[in-house]
């Protein structure tokens, strides 16, 4: 018996070190990323999430809740930023939310066009909403997860020609694919 169990775990430590074991997409639940040399880890216990992002960004948190992560200053237009906004869902999905927004920039300018896509944040499935008007263009990432809404803002979105976009671009891809809810 002992040696099929020892025989058992050799094999898969032979398997995982060739890469053929690997680790489920968005990673284990409840675990937050680990760091790379280039990339910082965040984590907000309050609302139970963690992500990483690049060394060169900082964070602040200018309420409860509100997280931002920025290259420069919060209110630099010209550089990239995300915003990680958290608040009670009271029920409603991140479809639900993401078509009242839609819904609001509809009823203002009629003609402004909002591209709709999903993608999976920490094992649920999240709405995009790409080209949303405000003092910069941007892209909003809605997923509930236990009731609360978790909205995440990256801006500038727009032409991919600019360094800034092509920036957020790169904070977007960090944070979204790092992105998990812990305990």
């Amino acid at each position: 018996m002992k040696f099929r169990l020892g025989l058992t775990v050799v094999i898969m430590l032979a398997v995982a070190g060739c890469g053929l074991l690997s680790q489920p997409a968005g990673g284990e639940p409840g675990a937050c990323p680990t760091p790379t040399a280039d990339t910082q880890l965040l984590k907000n216990d309050e609302h139970r999430y963690c992500l990483l992002h690049p060394k060169a960004y900082t964070t602040e948190q200018p309420n409860p809740l509100e997280t931002i992560i920025s290259s420069g200053s919060s209110l630099d237009a010209e550089n990239p930023r995300a915003t990680i906004v958290v608040r009670d869902a009271n029920g409603r999905a991140a479809s639900e939310v993401a078509g009242g927004i839609v819904a609001e920039v509809k009823a203002s300018l009629p003609n402004w066009s909002v591209r709709q896509s999903t993608v999976e944040i920490g094992g649920e499935t999240a709405i995009v909403l790409d080209n949303l008007p405000g003092q910069d263009i941007g892209r909003q990432v809605i997923v509930v997860h236990n009731d609360e809404i978790y909205t995440l803002t990256f801006v500038p979105a727009g032409a991919a020609g600019t360094d800034a976009v092509q920036q957020m671009e790169r904070l977007y891809k960090a944070v979204v694919g790092s992105f998990r809810f812990i305990s």
